[in-house]
Order: structure tokens, then C-alpha cells, then sequence
């Protein structure tokens, strides 16, 4: 049981760290176009 929550966590931290990483270059898109630099 503890192995399975064990997994569930580390499979949750590994999904934030790929969304934050994606959410960096789409946040940076987003200032670019409301400056109007794209």
C-alpha cells in the first residue's frame, strides 16, 4: 500500500514539473503578444 502511494506521489511531482516547464515558454508567449513583439 505504501509502495502504491509512494508512486502516486513521484508520479504527481513528475506531472507538476511538466506542466510548470510548459507553463514558462506559454507565459512568456503571452507577454510577447500583448506587447505586440509576435
Amino acid at each position: 500500500m505504501s509502495q502504491e502511494i509512494n508512486l502516486l506521489v513521484l508520479l504527481y511531482r513528475i506531472h507538476f514539473v511538466v506542466v510548470k516547464a510548459q507553463n514558462i515558454p506559454g507565459s512568456l508567449h503571452n507577454v510577447l503578444s500583448q506587447k505586440n513583439f509576435l
